[in-house]
């Protein structure tokens, strides 16, 4: 399918321009004038089988994917058929791929936690709704504006495969991306929900190092190596990385479908857990994959009487490390099809293992019978009580939405509500939404949460006397009310809370504070020296003597370092700030979110958010060492300045502090991100208000 589309409109969606091209589909951008919206229209490249029984196929399948109503779900809006094209249209993101992401570099471990507990979220959603994707890859995970990851490309290749839960049938391959599929899809075998676990694996291991764990010339080399080669030791390809990471990453790449984790869920809890080093007590042996799980011959299956296909691969010539998309004949083995190859290919394995005396390190692959299932780094560790360090057991709790805070017309006025899986109420009553402060048991009425038929729901709500909500509540009760009232009377079903600790320290930082300037919040104080330095920042710009840079200097960094220095000369040490500079309320700041994650009631993900405020205070504060030695050093310049040099160092120094304040969107993505070397002051609030986010699990938290 080329771009002659453009142009052309497929129902009531104006086809714009092409996005991108793949073995399985052609992604364009178009306008739906009715309603006048941006949407992506996925267009399916034509089918030699595309008759009514292939087209009740396509239907079939996108009825089951317009279902799929998961926060972090590309939602899918329409379907049709045009002539001879079938499309669907998805939402538009333009914050692009979580693989435009990594192409960056490794990824900090906070940001692949969040990422990865997100699409975990919505994988075990599908799976739970018998979907499974089968090419979970970067590509296919989408970033909105506000970072957060969608899953895109649900159903693509379960209608392609021609598979249909309806006992509708057709012959064709398995689809998939050789860098990151599992080795029983590699092989043509069934795949279940353990498979798509196992591509997410690999993405974890891509940002957390950097590289896809198996790389080759071919497409069908990755293969094999994800059927017979032993995981490369993340820690390393990566330097740094917890040592916890190893068993947890072994695991979900595990050979076999059943030594890996039993959900998506599990896994994101397993690596939260060892990035934080508060793992429940744990021995390697029973963490890591058992020796069966890495097979001294690659797992086989009984043929299938299909007739077999060759195998084909999309853009063979491409390396096998970029994201190709494989098609294999459903009834072949793939070890089969390479034939010679393999054999001769492995026989050269064995010859260079043989050469440097058997290194361990690969001694998962087939054909060497007294080879060891285990990295050589972990071996010495491998006692039957060894125990990795290990905090308090977290128990898995299930996890049914969750509850955000964001600004409307003031800072923290709106909730976002979103929950997905909960249980239909009854027919007599309806659920009601309640914000909660633990310590006065206060309550403020949110509404009725509507669901459909799926128990998926979102709610969102305004405070009209724009308070900072998250400031005055820190729980959510979902409560089953014959009659709403102005206070919760019926069963708490549902809720989320986090403890008032945390409440308390937002109302420091953005509300009202005893360390605050005049009692004011500790953010207020800071944005408010930054921006009274602005003023002597650009005060006498076009100023070429001596005397007027190093007065400006001396208001400048007096005011945001709260000293007292007579860099002028003139006899008095002018400070014209209010005295407490901003670094005195980045550490107070910081110091309200130095919480203990390790008692009662705090959220599993709470650090993360915590991380990104953290990194926004950390770029304000470089940035200021940064001006600091910048304008320190112009103190000793004795001659009058040049009018170039005003033109290029003091507008250095004016950049310097733009930057401190509003941040640098460095990757060009139109948004400052909670990244180190992007956000800066004034993103300090928009991450702060996730700190007070709630998670919603059954049962009442506040009981």
């Amino acid at each position: 399918m080329s771009s002659s589309l453009i142009g052309r409109r497929l129902g009531k969606y104006e086809i714009i321009e092409l996005i991108g091209q793949g073995g399985m589909a052609t992604v364009y951008k178009g306008y739906q004038p009715d309603i006048d919206r941006f949407v992506a229209v996925k267009v399916l490249p034509p089918h030699p089988g595309q008759d009514r029984m292939f087209i009740e196929r396509f239907r079939l399948e996108a009825r089951t994917i317009a279902q799929l109503q998961h926060p972090h779900i590309l939602p899918m809006h329409d379907y049709g058929g045009d002539a001879d094209v079938l499309y669907l249209v998805m939402a538009y993101v333009n914050g692009g791929s979580l693989k435009d992401r990594i192409e960056r570099g490794p990824l900090p471990l906070h940001d692949a936690e969040t990422i990865l507990r997100q699409i975990a979220s919505a994988l075990d959603y599908a799976h739970r709704r018998g979907v499974i994707h089968r090419d979970i890859k970067p590509d296919n995970i989408l970033l909105d504006e506000e970072g957060h990851a969608l899953l895109a490309d649900f159903g693509i290749v379960k209608i392609m495969e021609g598979e249909s839960t309806s006992g509708l049938t057709a012959t064709g391959g398995v689809l998939g991306t050789p860098a990151y599929m599992a080795p029983e899809q590699s092989q043509g075998m069934s795949t279940g929900p353990q498979a798509d676990i196992y591509s997410l694996g690999v993405i974890v291991y891509e940002m957390i190092t950097g590289r896809q764990p198996y790389q080759a010339d071919t497409p069908m080399q990755v293969m094999l190596k994800h059927i017979t080669d032993p995981v490369p030791s993340p820690l390393e390809v990566s330097a740094g990385l917890p040592s916890a990471l190893e068993p947890v990453m072994l695991r979900v790449l595990a050979k076999h479908p059943e030594d890996r984790y039993g959900s998506a869920t599990e896994f994101a809890q397993e690596f939260l857990r060892a990035i934080h080093r508060d793992s429940s007590s744990f021995t390697l042996k029973e963490s890591l994959p058992t020796k069966e799980s890495v097979p001294t011959t690659p797992p086989q299956r009984t043929p299938t009487p299909e007739s077999a296909m060759p195998v084909m691969i999309q853009n063979p010539s491409a390396s096998g490390t970029g994201p190709q998309t494989a098609a294999v004949a459903s009834g072949t083995n793939p070890l089969l099809l390479l034939g010679g190859f393999a054999i001769i290919a492995l026989l050269a394995v064995i010859i260079v293992l043989l050469v440097v005396n058997g290194n361990p390190r690969t001694a998962g692959i087939a054909a060497i019978p007294t080879a060891t299932a285990v990295p050589a780094t972990l071996t010495a560790t491998l006692e039957p009580t060894a125990v990795i360090a290990a905090g308090p057991t977290v128990p898995a709790i299930k996890s049914f939405g969750r509850l955000s805070y964001t600004t409307t017309n003031q800072l923290g006025d709106t909730i976002n509500l979103q929950v997905n899986g909960l249980a239909q109420p009854s027919s007599t009553v309806e659920y009601a939404v309640w914000l909660k402060n633990t310590g006065d048991d206060s309550v403020l009425p949110i509404g009725v949460l509507s669901l459909d038929g799926l128990g998926n729901g979102v709610h969102s709500f305004v405070d009209d006397e724009g308070r900072a909500l998250p400031t005055l509540f820190n729980a959510v009760l979902i409560t089953a009310e014959s009659e709403v009232g102005d206070a919760p009377s019926g069963k708490v079903v549902y809720s989320g809370s986090t403890p008032d600790r945390v409440r308390a320290a937002l109302s420091e930082i953005f509300v009202a504070s005893d360390q605050g300037f005049s009692g004011g919040s500790l953010f207020g104080g800071a944005l408010a020296e930054a921006e009274l330095s602005i003023i002597h920042t650009s005060f006498d710009h076009g100023t070429h003597d001596t005397f007027g840079l190093h007065n400006r200097t001396e208001h400048t960094m007096n005011i945001l370092m709260n000293t007292e220095i007579d860099y002028d000369g003139n006899g008095l040490a002018e400070n014209p700030g209010y005295k407490l500079g901003l670094r005195y309320f980045l550490d107070g700041i910081e110091a309200r979110l130095n919480f203990d994650y390790s008692l009662p009631g705090m959220r599993p993900d709470l650090r993360s958010d915590v991380d990104r405020v953290e990194a926004c205070i950390r770029n304000t504060r470089q940035r200021l060492d940064e001006m600091y030695a910048l304008e320190t050093g112009w103190a000793k310049i004795t001659e009058d300045v040049t009018e170039a040099f005003a033109e290029s160092e003091i507008r250095k120094s004016e950049g310097m502090i733009k930057d401190l304040i509003e941040g640098v969107d460095r990757n060009s993505n139109n948004q400052v991100e909670g990244f180190f070397g992007e956000c800066g002051l004034r993103q300090i609030p928009t991450y702060g208000l996730l700190v007070g986010s709630l998670t919603i699990v059954e049962g009442d938290l506040t009981a």
